[in-house]
């Protein structure tokens, strides 16, 4: 099995008047959670829709799990969830009425529709909607809703298109939340956004799509590392790149392949216990490393945008 849920190669996508992907090829590795973002009119919606099997390319292959979208779309459509930045829901159902028909839809076993409703319920948190029709709820309670459908099935990989888009910033919060948790359960995401503080909360993949072709497909530095914890710490006072490296060869369980120096912001990854961890700072003390700052490393997905588009 390959260690990409998605292949795209060589990907062609054309409207009666113009060319909306160019030559595209992306890869996109299994048990991430990718953030695509480009301008507006930059291909995110038409290569999400090519991937989702919805839309057929010009030309250019595209492999999900294995199979071919243009050869076994309902095959695709089996494997994968996929929710709009526009989807509807029935006003007159429940949030469980609206869960049972779709798992009865993505062809459930009509025996485990009600355990699979239950997990669904409990990993996103919506008991409390259960009995509330959809036309009564809140932005942010329908797209509880629409996301609990399009993941009832279990699906390996899930395209959100502007998942964020409308909704305030407590429903924003909890969006964030639902990601992680349907992470945690094994599922690859491609997440397309304009609100790009809210892609970092839970990306660690970053793919920028400008006029229509790739600028970026990469790691996000931060979460780059799936062992050990990423730290970043500024010096009070100059000291060589070289000579900083030394020194933290020095400490137990830093990952020497991880450290990189930029923008006056070093990085390294620290592979041991938490404890570990905590006596740092004491480290870099007792080794008279010239430190003003030592944190967590935070991502900045911004930054890695603008840096993409200028590349360009």
């Amino acid at each position: 099995m390959s260690n990409y849920i998605v292949e795209v190669k060589d990907l062609i996508y054309e409207y009666p008047d113009f060319r909306a992907l160019h030559h595209v090829n992306v890869q996109i590795e299994r048990g991430t959670v990718t953030a695509l973002v480009g301008p507006n009119g930059a291909g995110k919606t038409t290569l999400m829709r090519c991937i989702a099997a919805l839309t057929v390319p010009l030309s250019g292959t595209i492999l999900v799990d294995g199979i071919d979208t243009t050869e076994s779309p309902r095959d695709i459509h089996k494997r994968i969830g996929y929710l709009s930045d526009f989807y509807g829901l029935y006003d007159n159902l429940t949030a469980y009425q609206s869960l049972q028909f779709m798992a009865y839809a993505k062809d459930i076993p009509e025996e485990e529709v009600e355990s699979r409703i239950q997990w669904i319920v409990n990993l996103l948190d919506m008991k409390e909607l259960l009995q509330k029709k959809c036309k009564e709820m809140s932005r942010g309670q329908r797209q509880k809703t629409a996301i609990a459908q399009t993941v009832i099935h279990k699906p390996k990989f899930v395209l959100l298109d502007e998942p964020a888009s409308g909704l305030d910033p407590v429903a924003r919060n909890q969006l964030s939340i639902m990601i992680k948790n349907l992470a945690k359960e094994g599922i690859t995401f491609l997440i397309s956004s304009h609100i790009l503080t809210e892609l970092q909360d839970y990306s660690d993949h970053l793919l920028v799509i400008d006029k229509g072709r790739i600028l970026e497909n990469k790691p996000l530095l931060a979460v780059a590392h799936m062992h050990g914890k990423r730290f970043q710490f500024k010096l009070a006072s100059s000291m060589e790149v070289s000579e900083v490296l030394e020194k933290l060869s020095q400490i137990p369980n830093i990952d020497l392949n991880s450290f990189n120096y930029e923008d006056g912001i070093f990085y390294f990854t620290h592979i041991g216990e938490e404890e570990e961890q905590k006596q740092l700072l004491i480290q870099f003390v007792q080794l008279q490393i010239p430190i003003s700052e030592l944190t967590e490393a935070q991502l900045n997905l911004q930054s890695e945008y603008l840096k993409s588009l200028r590349k360009d």
